[in-house]
């Protein structure tokens, strides 16, 4: 067995997916409907998470048309790709469907008076103003579906891309029966005639309402496929006039949400949380072990690739670790976590209501000990440890200092105006030398619990961290608004400064003779320490950047990165993506290494999330390449990501309400802040977790908006 594999290395990075194939091979599954379709979830929300959900969907269509005689049969039966495509298009087209669809629907739930009834078998008294009134709702539905190409979701308009250039290959003259098929049979349909399964709408659908949207959706399938009703549904061929008449418009929006050349972007689906994965893949395990005997027939039978490794592994499947990488505890806290700092082995945690919470990381099972260190309500912003002590710093601009083992208070700080934003040890020569930032822009070195010196940049510190070349040579570099500052740790001065985002510097990190920052910008710089030269721009996440940590895994250092729930995992050497994790439900608002391959995460969701590797190896994922490139002399624009590149509307929306989300968290705090500094309360139901919270709503409806949002 190859050492340090995984059941989701082997399920994923497959280029032929044999692993599924086989599953869903009817020789392996059979013919079970209801086994087909509770087996795609599981396999979605796994290949989602993982972000290679573009390679599951290309493969799928693929081999959809390889055992096709006819384009007119295309998911039209118990397929495989019929099965993944449906679950995936319920789980990232809902918000379309409801924003197209809706409107419509609630007018036909307002107007049950009108009769829709167009079959004699069904009534003896057929009114014609029955063919009227269909034609009507077909109408207004095909009208609401024609004008909406610019808001169709990414990933659908990428498997009618996928669509369009396969049909050329196979069906050259059925492209428009292809497209409309995956596009209407699949997608749209479905909801037309079940709305309420399909959460378009919530209220109940009358019987009279349903037999209207069923042959409202007969039509369109009809104007789709391009064929007239025939003689078996006699009662239906006055429409067939009606059906000639779309035929062309349906053409041009088909090419429409087809012509996209632009790469897929994977749309984060906030309900496959890591725990939902883990879960997910160990569904597909048991499955595999469960029909081995079968799924070592078809691979048998079907020789291809990587069939005899895979052969091989089947028997010892049961022992691969499901991932190399898994979350191993979680930990609830009354309040919001904002900070956390590793003591030995226990994680001091900084909350939201003034509280530190002591968990300890080798017992999970050991309740957490809070302390009330700060003021009651005031934010805990920041906690580092120098040896003997830890220090906190809060909102209520105080400084708090306590014995690592009494855990008892034994200093209480209160020089600074501003609030403490950031703090830094400096370890030199066993002493217990302390750089505290705040919101005014002033720098206090503390020495053994007194006032050193002071440094005042005018500027509020957001971030701070040492950089020890030589024992002459010794620094301390500060981030602001835009501007990063190296400061000489010895003599205080200020040796130079440089603009390096466009944004709050939000964190700085030392890596192996480089400083890592990152920025409201939503970019990682990567900087020289002694030229101070910018080496590298990544530009990866959809939003600010929060914090950073080095997590070092055998020879190996990573830097795990933040962006509102989410954590990307950087070689620190070849700077390449290994990993996107979806961490919490909320934003992550700190994180440290506990040593030992494994880390912690703490959110706005107010949990603390234990992470660990298992198994890991460098090559155990295929590193997708991000957008990263050397910068030439004083110029630090980064080439422009995937995402931004990415052109339908869709997307420039959804760009937009991240924008929207930024402004709102920044005015929101500067708010705050200003408040607190002219010394009024603010009531806990005006706290930032609750306008936060208001942030994330306008993120759940950035679909439901067609068009830029107005900056107002």
């Amino acid at each position: 067995m190859a050492s340090r594999e995984t059941f989701a290395h082997l399920l994923l990075r497959d280029p032929q997916l044999l692993l599924v194939r086989s599953l869903f091979s009817s020789q392996v599954l059979g013919n079970t409907y209801l086994e087909a379709e509770r087996l795609a979830t599981p396999v979605i929300n796994v290949f989602a998470y993982s972000e290679r959900i573009d390679v599951l969907l290309t493969e799928m269509v693929t081999d959809e048309f390889a055992h096709q005689k006819n384009v007119a049969t295309l998911f039209r039966n118990n397929s495989m790709t019929s099965h993944l495509i449906t679950t995936y298009t319920k789980l990232i087209g809902r918000t379309y469907l409801v924003k197209v669809l809706n409107p419509v629907i609630r007018s036909l739930l307002k107007s049950l008076d009108k009769n829709y009834e167009v079959d004699p078998n069904r009534s003896k008294n057929v009114l014609p103003e029955a063919i009227d009134n269909v034609k009507e709702l077909t109408s207004n539905f095909m009208s609401a579906i024609l004008r909406s190409a610019s808001s169709c979701p990414a990933p659908i308009s990428f498997i009618c891309q996928t669509l369009a250039k396969v049909t050329e290959e196979r069906f050259p003259q059925s492209r428009y029966m292809a497209i409309g098929g995956f596009f209407f049979l699949r997608y749209v349909c479905p909801a037309i005639v079940t709305p309420d399964g399909y959460k378009v709408i919530t209220a109940p659908v009358p019987p009279e309402a349903r037999r209207a949207l069923v042959l409202a959706s007969k039509v369109i399938q009809k104007t789709v496929n391009e064929r007239d009703f025939a003689e078996n549904e006699a009662y239906m061929q006055p429409f067939n006039t009606f059906i000639q008449g779309y035929q062309h418009p349906i053409h041009e929006f088909l090419d429409q949400i087809s012509s996209s050349t632009s790469s897929f972007v994977n749309v984060p689906i906030p309900t496959i949380t890591h725990q939902l994965y883990i879960q997910s893949l160990q569904v597909i395990r048991d499955e595999i072990i469960k029909r081995s005997v079968k799924i070592t027939e078809f691979l048998h039978s079907h020789n291809m690739g990587q069939s005899n490794y895979i052969i091989s592994l089947l028997n010892q499947i049961s022992t691969l670790p499901l991932d190399w990488f898994v979350l191993y505890d979680s930990k609830k806290t009354a309040t919001k976590v904002q900070c956390m700092v590793l003591v030995d082995k226990l994680l001091w945690c900084g909350l939201g209501d003034g509280t530190i919470l002591i968990c300890d990381t080798q017992d999970p099972s050991t309740e957490p000990k809070p302390i009330q260190a700060h003021e009651f309500k005031k934010l805990v912003t920041a906690i580092i440890c120098t040896g003997k002590h830890v220090w906190t710093a809060s909102e209520d601009k105080a400084i708090g200092v306590f014995d690592v083992d009494t855990l008892k208070p034994v200093h209480r700080l209160t020089p600074h105006r501003g609030i403490v934003k950031t703090l830094l040890h400096v370890p030199i020569n066993s002493n217990e030398v302390v750089w505290s930032g705040d919101t005014n822009g002033l720098i206090i070195v503390w020495h053994k619990f007194e006032q050193a010196d002071s440094i005042d940049l005018k500027e509020p510190i957001c971030s701070m961290c040492f950089v020890n070349l030589s024992p002459q040579e010794q620094f301390v570099w500060v981030g602001i608004f835009n501007v990063i500052f190296c400061i000489d740790f010895n003599t205080r001065q200020v040796v130079t400064n440089w603009k390096s985002h466009a944004g709050i510097v939000c964190c700085l990190l030392p890596v192996r003779g480089q400083v890592w920052s990152c920025s409201q910008d939503k970019k990682i710089c990567i900087w020289d320490q002694r030229s101070y030269s910018l080496l590298k721009v990544i530009e990866a996440h959809d939003g600010t950047i929060n914090c950073m940590s080095l997590v070092q895994v055998d020879d190996k250092q990573h830097i795990w990165t933040t962006s509102f729930e989410t954590i990307i995992i950087w070689d620190s050497e070849t700077y390449q993506k290994l990993r996107v994790i979806h961490g919490h439900v909320s934003d992550i608002s700190c994180m440290i290494s506990l040593g030992n391959c494994s880390a912690c995460t703490g959110s706005r969701d107010q949990t603390i999330n234990f992470w660990k590797y298992q198994n890991f190896s460098s090559k155990t994922e295929e590193p997708e390449q991000t957008t990263s490139s050397p910068v030439e002399k004083e110029e630090n624009t980064p080439l422009k990501s995937e995402v931004e590149t990415f052109d339908p509307e869709a997307e420039r929306t959804r760009a937009k309400f991240v924008e929207v989300k930024d402004a709102l968290i920044n005015v929101v705090e500067e708010l705050m802040l200003g408040l607190r500094a002219m010394g009024l309360e603010i009531e806990e139901t005006l706290e930032l977790p609750r306008l936060l919270s208001f942030g994330k709503r306008l993120l759940a409806i950035k679909q439901a908006v067609s068009k830029p949002v107005d900056n107002s």
